[in-house]
């Protein structure tokens, strides 16, 4: 693997934002809606079931099994106002 010369580049930002069609502060805001996501996502459990659905539906039974959790587990990774709480 080839070295880099600097690993820590600088960038002229008035010649990015030149290129950009998405003001600054529109950026920012998605940019802190996405983080608030990834920080509800970042739970082991939670990620286990997206693996797990991304081959297809499944129940919350099926889950279970998968996961060798209990119902209560699973379906608790699943509930969208604990989810939301976890990311906020």
């Amino acid at each position: 693997m080839m070295p880099l010369t600097n690993p820590q580049p600088s960038y002229d930002a008035p010649a990015v934002t030149q290129h950009c069609d998405v003001a600054p502060e529109v950026m920012m805001a998605r940019a802190d809606d996405a983080s608030t996501f990834l920080k509800a996502l970042a739970h082991e459990g939670r990620l286990m079931i997206l693996c797990h659905l991304s081959t297809g539906e499944k129940t919350v039974t099926e889950l279970e099994n998968l996961l060798s959790s209990r119902q209560a587990a699973v379906s608790q990774q699943l509930d969208y106002d604990l989810f939301c709480k976890d990311a906020g």
